[in-house]
């Protein structure tokens, strides 16, 4: 289950050792627990390691829980941390005599206790590795409906859930051209138009807080939105998405044409506000932007005099 688990969370499993520690166990069994007479030796080693191994699996279910927010792996963890505690317990009572002097289920010691809770949690925990496969299955699908396939942005669908999943924040809006575009994509072709592309949106990224986001709208258009950033504090982000972005061409080698950004800026004043209505604005701000010059950040008119 452990190399199972990690091969799942696409982290390295190396087999070589999984089949060693196998082999070390069988050895420990044979040579030194004494055969079948150290009934309780038997137990105490196997508890300690299942115990160590359900402790990993564990950790593995949390990592896999927190890095893509699957609910299942929080109950995985939840399934193993129970055995785990249960082999903890398993192993002082071997020690002690409680456990280890009858067969499995003789009696009604705490062995066969243990044993029934056992066999309930192997079976839940073996039906929960196909229910983690069905919701990363579903979270892969919902990203490449949502997701745009040249840059890995959001589609315009993928903009408005993530725009209904802001809440209650009240947003900005940065809508952002790539100036010469076209030009760009007649001088060089289009496998360069979008190479830049891919890299406008990484270096948005970078300076994107974890509950931002960045959609493509158009062919050379995106969208960022900000939860709860004032108009000064949206300036700021988009002077750095701009400069980035230079310095970032500047390192694609001899370019005949040097594509910059234009960027509108607009704000929610309501919370009633719709997505729409905020990108009129901010459209309306990149405007003015490419009729003075363009490589220029303008916000909405009425948000700016309000601020």
């Amino acid at each position: 289950m452990l190399p199972a688990v990690r091969v799942f969370a696409n982290r390295p499993t190396h087999l070589q050792h999984v089949l060693l520690s196998v082999l070390a166990g069988i050895l420990i069994c044979v040579f030194v627990l004494d055969g079948a007479s150290d009934t309780r030796g038997r137990i105490i080693f196997g508890s300690v390691i299942y115990c160590v191994v359900d402790l990993v699996i564990v950790r593995e279910g949390v990592l896999l829980g927190m890095r893509e927010r699957l609910y299942s792996a929080w109950i995985l963890a939840g399934l193993y941390l129970p055995t785990a505690l249960m082999f903890a317990a398993r192993a002082p009572l071997a020690a002690t005599g409680e456990i280890g002097a009858e067969r499995l289920f003789d009696g009604s010691s705490a062995h066969s206790l243990l044993a029934m809770f056992a066999v309930l949690f192997i079976v839940l925990r073996n039906m929960v590795m196909m229910l983690m496969a069905a919701e990363r299955n579903h979270h892969q699908l919902t990203a490449f409906a949502n997701s745009d396939p040249l840059t890995g942005a959001l589609n315009r669908a993928g903009l408005a859930r993530a725009y209904a999943e802001l809440g209650t924040a009240r947003v900005t809006a940065l809508l952002i051209d790539m100036d010469h575009f076209k030009s760009l994509n007649d001088k060089h072709g289009h496998a360069a138009g979008d190479e830049l592309l891919r890299v406008l949106v990484d270096v948005i990224k970078i300076h994107l807080p974890p509950r931002d986001v960045v959609a493509r709208i158009g062919g050379d258009e995106f969208v960022v939105l900000l939860g709860n950033a004032p108009l000064d504090e949206a300036t700021e982000v988009a002077a750095d998405i701009s400069q980035a972005f230079s310095v970032a061409v500047s390192g694609r080698g001899v370019l005949k044409v040097h594509p910059t950004l234009s960027i509108g800026i607009a704000r929610q004043s309501a919370a009633s506000m719709a997505l729409d209505a905020i990108l009129r604005n901010a459209d309306a701000a990149l405007y003015r932007s490419k009729q003075q010059g363009r490589n220029r950040i303008e916000a909405h008119i009425e948000e700016a005099l309000a601020a």
